[in-house]
Formats: structure tokens, sequence, C-alpha cells
């Protein structure tokens, strides 16, 4: 399986599979862009919601900077 930014993921999903991502993860599609644009950085149990609602084409490590680890 080849894995995605949420960027990449929220730029090739439906309006309806954002909001139903949003719905999934107990979040809105707005946050979700603010996210994937790094402005907000998401809690644990939100990144590993993502990563588990998005079949595992957005990692919850997708949101931890290379230079951090």
């Amino acid at each position: 399986m080849q894995t995605q930014t949420l960027r990449q993921w929220l730029r090739d999903h439906s309006p309806e599979e954002r909001e139903s991502l949003a719905a999934a993860c107990k979040t809105s599609v707005p946050y979700l862009y603010q996210l994937a644009g790094g402005h907000r950085s998401p809690s644990l149990r939100l990144s590993l919601l993502i990563e588990q609602q998005t079949g595992g084409s957005v990692t919850a490590s997708s949101f931890v900077e290379a230079d951090a680890a």
C-alpha cells in the first residue's frame, strides 16, 4: 500500500469522503485542512484515528516532523 500525506488524501477524495473522514474522527473538514497545512498538530488519538479511517493511506507517523524524530 502506498502512503500519502493528509493533504494528498484530501485532494484525491470527494467532499462526501472528506465529510465521512471528519465525522468518523469526530472533527471537521476545516480542521483536517488545518492539519494538512501544518497549521495544527493532531493529538496521538486523532492521528491514529486518521490512519485507521484512511485504511493506512495516511499514517500516524506522517504527522511527526522528520527533525523531531
